[in-house]
């Protein structure tokens, strides 16, 4: 069978993007206005992200923000989904373009 599972992060696990909440919570339209770009194909997404990131000048506060948007926006029922994939001995990888202190 198999041994690992694969899980996205944003809009997976939780119910929200980081960057949108965090431009959001900053007041910015520009970040929008770059992810849209990205979907459309006129910037690659690396540099969309780049651009946001400076768009958005994050400090420590701002992730701390975040972490406490991220831990009220668990998708339902997804501690017991990991806990019972646990029990069955699958490892658990969460995969995300995210932000790291």
């Amino acid at each position: 069978m198999f041994s690992q599972v694969f899980f996205d992060f944003a809009s997976t696990l939780v119910t929200v993007e980081g960057i949108d909440e965090l431009a959001f919570l900053l007041g910015s339209d520009e970040v929008a206005t770059l992810t849209e770009r990205a979907m459309n194909g006129e910037i690659s997404v690396r540099e969309a992200y780049d651009q946001r990131l400076a768009v958005l000048r994050l400090s420590p506060r701002h992730l701390k923000s975040l972490e406490r948007i991220y831990r009220g926006s668990l998708v339902p029922g997804v501690r017991e989904l990991m806990a019972i994939l646990r029990d069955l001995g699958k490892e658990l990888v969460v995969v995300s373009g995210g932000f790291r202190e």
